[in-house]
């Protein structure tokens, strides 16, 4: 029984930024396919003028937005970074701490969704706003913290007063959420609290 000859295997012996052979008519049509046909003027062929590759796509290239602000009030939240807030304060005493972004989000919320526990501290201790509601959901820093699973911060927020009954715009609760964000110790510790908003305080300090 004759056997079946293997396939010859294919070797690419060109890079990435070498322009395909084309096929003549002959050889496409040993593929079975016709002839091309070419298109006048067309935006896909190569041009027989290369551009500078920093010319390339300048037409579609829009004005980049300016960098942030690295002394940005909610920036230094995100980032945790609380010797640079000190010396915001510092400079300007009257800095407001629970000054709201253009999506009405306070600096509370930005260190409590990044789990900087000590950023939030510090908030709370200048006098952040503990619930305040903010971001298209509105939503306060509690609920951004039990959302991620964060129980540190879940359990600072709520000895600083935080109320665990407030409903954000879908209707979620600070259990809810936590059930939602599938974190089983911040669930275990939300459940083993009383279920009336003042008593909260209380049993997490």
């Amino acid at each position: 029984m004759a056997s079946t000859p293997l396939p010859e295997a294919m070797t690419t012996t060109s890079t990435p930024d070498t322009p395909s052979p084309s096929l003549d008519s002959k050889g496409l049509r040993g593929l079975g396919i016709s002839s091309p046909v070419i298109i006048e003027n067309d935006p896909l062929r190569r041009s027989s003028v290369e551009r500078p590759s920093a010319e390339v796509g300048q037409e579609t290239i829009l004005d980049a937005p300016p960098p942030p602000d690295p002394l940005n009030l909610h920036i230094i939240a995100q980032r945790g970074d609380i010797p640079t807030l000190v010396s915001l304060l510092d400079a300007d005493p009257t800095l407001d701490i629970s000054a709201r972004d253009d999506q009405g989000i306070t600096p509370l919320h930005w260190a409590s969704i990044n789990a900087h526990i000590g950023m939030c501290r510090f908030l709370l201790d200048h006098g952040a706003d503990v619930d305040a509601v903010g971001g298209e959901l509105r939503a306060t820093p509690l609920q951004w913290a039990a959302r991620n699973g964060h129980l540190y911060v879940v359990h600072l927020l709520l000895s600083r007063g935080a109320d665990p009954n407030v409903v954000d715009a879908q209707g979620f609760n600070t259990l809810h959420l936590i059930t939602h964000s599938s974190a089983v110790m911040p669930l275990l510790y939300m459940v083993s609290l009383p279920t009336r908003a003042e008593n909260y305080v209380m049993y997490a300090k």
